[in-house]
Order: C-alpha cells, then structure tokens, then sequence
C-alpha cells in the first residue's frame, strides 16, 4: 500500500498578519503578504499536532505527545512548556493575550483548561462534560464558547447539539448552556458586532445578547451558514469562504462582511480550494486565508479593498 502524506494544516492570527504551520517538532511562522521574506523556524523540542497564534502573531501555543507549549515569534525569549497527564490531549486550541485556553479530553470526559502568562501557569480546574464532542472552540476577552455534539456512543450516532459559554478565572466556569436556541448550531461566531454572541445553521444567524446573567435573542437575518466562516477581533467583521458555481465552473469566493448590516464590503473569487483552510479578518477589513496544496506549497490569499493577492512557499519533501 503506498503511503500519502496528508498536508499540515495551518493557522492564521486574528488580524490576518501571520501564518503558522506545524511540521514535525516545529512550527513555521510567515507573514501572510511575503511568507518567502525571513520566515521563522520555531523548535517546539516535541511533535506538535495542533497549533494557534495569538491576535498579531507575536507568539504561538503548541501542543503533542503530552506537552504543551508557549514560543515567542521573533526575538530570543525562550519557550515555556508544561506536560499534560498522560491520559490527556488537547483537541482544540487558542491562545488569547498572555492565556492558552484548550479543550482537553481523557478516556471518558472533555474539559476546559487554561494556562496563563509566560510561565503557563493553570487555572483553577474548570468544567468537565461526558458524551461530549466539541467541533468548536473560540474565546475573546476572559470568555470561551464551545459547541459541539452530546450524547452516547457518538461515533455512530448524530447525537444532539451541545453549547456552553464559559468565563475564564479562578475557577473556569460555565454561565450559559443554549437555553431558548431554537437552532441546530452549525458555527458561531463571537464577538460579533458590538460584544454579541452569533449562532447560525445552514441558513439563519441568531444574534444574542447578554441578559440577566444568559443570552438572549435580540434579532436574526439569512445566513450563508454552508460557507466556512471567521470574525475579527473587534467583532466588526466576517470573512467567509464560499464555494459557488457548478462542477465544470466551480470557484472559491473569499467575502469580507460587515458585522452591524451584512454588506459586503470586499469579494474576489479563485480557482476551487478543496485543501483545509484557515481564515482570518482583521479589524480593518483585511482579510487572509491559508493552505497547504497537494505539492505541500503553503499558499496564503490575502483580499484588501477588492483587491486579491497570493503568495506561496514551498514547505519541503513531507
């Protein structure tokens, strides 16, 4: 049986600027507009099989083989790393200022943990959930939203939808558990416009807003919610990634939105991107998506008043 390399997958910072890519026991660090121009080789000193900057790419949290890490991009300050229980492993990471904040999972139970400050010192232990999978982690501020499914035996079985949004302290806790959604969650979207909580499925986005210790719905519009979807970090705008046309047309769509009414305020199409991709969008509106092709090339799209630039680097022999 011949062996194929399955491409890393990469991730974007929050403003779009800089690009990460784990290969191996490293992470390599690229602006996004000139990945060629002194791209940046971190040792991670362990596998790393997840990965996630911070909002202007000035450092990057990494995880594998039961250790988590924190690298400086750029400069000499060293790398901070702790070790996991051995049961443990992180299957969904960001990292937010100075805190790592991860879903960790054992043989029976997911939790939230976080580490914080250089030295990645713990939280206080934070929620745990069984029958439970989490498709989704984002966190803004000192506050974590998760989604994802419940239920027994999930690998064969669709189970039902599952969100919890958490305050990050000592302890971890949760505040809101979905109470009052009337839709299966197909991705959120958080901040969104002016500190609002978005939920959206296939075809409808709900916005929340914080009431009485919960959220509440305060209106809906259509959504495009098939499309792979990002906020900035101000929750001013959207990028979206859209498929669209028919087989022999099909081309990808890279859409910036604005948050408060939904216009469009960029759009450029491209060949069809069928690789997975991250995506980003910057308080400016500037917005950058990223992948590795079948030629294990990272190539970063960057979209800026209409305009669609692509820069690629080629990542070596997998």
């Amino acid at each position: 049986m011949t062996h194929v390399p399955v491409p890393p997958s990469p991730v974007v910072s929050s403003d779009g600027s800089h690009v990460a890519v784990p290969t191996g026991s490293t992470v390599l660090v690229v602006r996004a507009r000139s990945p060629q121009h002194e791209p940046q080789l971190l040792d991670a000193g362990h596998p790393v099989s997840l990965c996630a900057l911070d909002e202007h790419g000035d450092a990057v949290a990494v995880c594998g083989d039961g250790r988590l890490s924190l690298i400086p991009v750029g400069g000499t300050a060293p790398a901070r790393s702790v070790t996991l229980d051995a049961h443990e492993r992180v299957t969904r990471l960001r990292l937010l200022g100075g805190t790592v904040v991860a879903v960790v999972a054992d043989a029976r139970d997911v939790a939230l943990r976080a580490w914080s400050g250089p030295d990645l010192t713990p939280d206080a232990s934070g929620p745990r959930w069984s029958g439970v999978e989490v498709d989704g982690l984002l966190a803004a501020g000192r506050r974590a939203v998760l989604w994802g499914r419940q239920g027994p035996d999930l690998d064969f079985s669709a189970g039902t939808p599952w969100l919890r949004v958490c305050e990050l302290g000592e302890p971890d806790e949760e505040t809101w558990h979905g109470d009052g959604l009337d839709l299966t969650p197909a991705g959120l979207l958080y901040p969104f416009g002016d500190g609002r909580l978005a939920v959206h499925d296939v075809d409808t986005l709900v916005e929340l807003v914080e009431h009485d210790g919960g959220w509440v719905e305060a209106g809906r519009r259509r959504w495009d919610g098939v499309a792979y979807s990002a906020g900035s970090a101000d929750g001013s705008h959207v990028v979206m990634l859209v498929s669209e046309g028919a087989e022999d047309s099909e081309r990808t769509v890279l859409r910036v939105l604005r948050s408060d009414d939904g216009t469009t305020v960029a759009e450029a199409a491209t060949d069809p991107i069928e690789r997975p991709t991250a995506l980003a969008v910057g308080n400016d509106a500037r917005a950058t998506a990223a992948y590795v092709d079948h030629d294990h090339q990272l190539q970063v799209l960057t979209l800026e008043d209409g305009d669609l630039s692509r820069a690629s680097l080629h990542l070596g022999t997998p």
